[in-house]
C-alpha cells in the first residue's frame, strides 16, 4: 500500500508543477495596461486589415501598397 502511495505521488507531483506554472503565466497577463491592451488590439486590427485588402487586390496593386503608393 505505500508503494501505490508513493507511486501515486510522484505521478501528480508533475502534474501539481504544470498546474502550478500555468496559473502563474495566467496571472502575468493581468500586468498589462489597459493602455497596452488598446494599442496591442489596434495594431492587430491594422495588420489584419491590411493582409486582408492585400489579398483581395491585383499583384500590381499589392506592389504599389507594399511599397506605400
Amino acid at each position: 500500500m505505500h508503494r501505490t502511495r508513493k507511486r501515486i505521488a510522484q505521478l501528480l507531483g508533475p502534474i501539481r508543477r504544470h498546474f502550478a506554472r500555468v496559473r502563474i503565466e495566467a496571472r502575468s497577463d493581468a500586468g498589462f495596461t489597459a493602455f497596452e491592451w488598446a494599442v496591442g488590439l489596434a495594431l492587430t486590427g491594422t495588420l489584419i486589415m491590411v493582409v486582408y485588402a492585400a489579398a483581395n487586390t491585383k499583384i500590381g496593386e499589392k506592389v504599389a501598397q507594399i511599397a506605400g503608393f
